[in-house]
């Protein structure tokens, strides 16, 4: 299976061994020349003088199609940002919920013993809702910057 993975890296490599073959299947087997060919279909278009306008478009090819390699590669990393990110932000969510779920079942407990007065209460109250809301906020971040994840949990 693995074979099979690491083929997958390579396949234009392999497109490239295959046609390589196909091309010198048809030179040795009938003698057709690829190279002479192209000559020709130069030489015809000789008196439109589009011969001139071919290298450049060739060249222009090229560097379009690295343009977009570059850009798909680009791409795929800010994906892969993103799902990392995401990652930790569900991770981070976790630890924070578990951590004031206890925090909960602290006050709760404080509140049966009347061990805290109620404006203390109110603003344990207020304080778990600002910490939820920006746990929230920050899981919700679709602007992988740093700028905006801290805008999602600056105080308002």
């Amino acid at each position: 299976m693995k074979i099979w993975v690491d083929m997958g890296r390579y396949r234009f490599t392999l497109l490239g061994g295959v046609l390589v073959a196909v091309f010198l299947f048809f030179e040795f087997y009938w003698r057709f020349d690829l190279f002479e060919q192209t000559l020709v279909f130069l030489e015809e278009f000789e008196e439109y003088e589009l011969d001139e306008f071919i290298i450049p478009v060739l060249v222009f090819g090229g560097f379009f199609f690295v343009d977009l390699l570059r850009q798909v590669r680009k791409a795929k990393v800010e994906k892969q940002k993103v799902e990392v990110y995401k990652a930790m932000a569900r991770s981070a969510q976790h630890v924070l919920n578990n951590f004031l779920n206890q925090v909960q079942l602290l006050k709760m407990i404080a509140e049966d013993a009347q061990a805290l007065s109620p404006d203390i209460i109110e603003e344990f109250d207020a304080s778990y809702e600002e910490a939820v809301n920006s746990v929230k906020s920050l899981s919700n971040v679709t602007e992988m910057t740093p700028e905006a994840i801290w805008k999602s949990v600056a105080p308002k």
